[in-house]
């Protein structure tokens, strides 16, 4: 198995221009490992690296599939987190609009008390957060009267 298709010059240190270039050949060569093991993911994190360049460090983070039983859990959590912010149980997967733009909701972190919906830029892919309060005004979510 080839890793790195191209051929290139032997890096002289690890900077802003050069890390860039590794981490795409890195991603590519985890994307494959990932996929020969049955994971989910496997992905690299935040590189840092030495003020002479000499050294970098970065961070793997691997994850296989959940069992039915386990995804029904999480399933069942996730539900709960998005109606503990008074957002519809269902609420993984609608589609809403923000500033004119789509975005699918994806999840809830509720690590985040600021911005724990997380979601997706339908056109892009890019992911990013927002409030439940956002959320709540873009599902056309009405609370009850007391």
């Amino acid at each position: 198995m080839k890793l790195i298709s191209k051929k290139t010059k032997a890096m002289k240190k690890f900077d802003e221009q050069t890390l860039p270039i590794v981490r795409s050949d890195i991603e590519e060569a985890l994307n494959a490992i990932a996929k020969k093991h049955g994971m989910t993911k496997l992905s690299i994190g935040t590189i840092t690296y030495d003020p002479d360049g000499s050294n970098f460090r970065t961070r793997l983070e691997g994850m296989l599939p959940l069992s039915a039983a386990q995804k029904d859990i999480e399933d069942e959590r996730e539900q709960d987190l998005f109606e503990m912010l008074e957002m519809p149980r269902d609420s993984r997967g609608k589609e809403i609009t923000i500033d004119n733009r789509k975005f699918r909701i994806i999840g809830v972190n509720p690590k985040r008390p600021k911005y724990p919906v997380l979601i997706e830029d339908s056109q892009t892919g890019r992911k990013g957060k927002t409030t439940a309060y956002t959320a709540i005004c873009a599902l056309g979510v009405q609370k009850e009267k007391a």
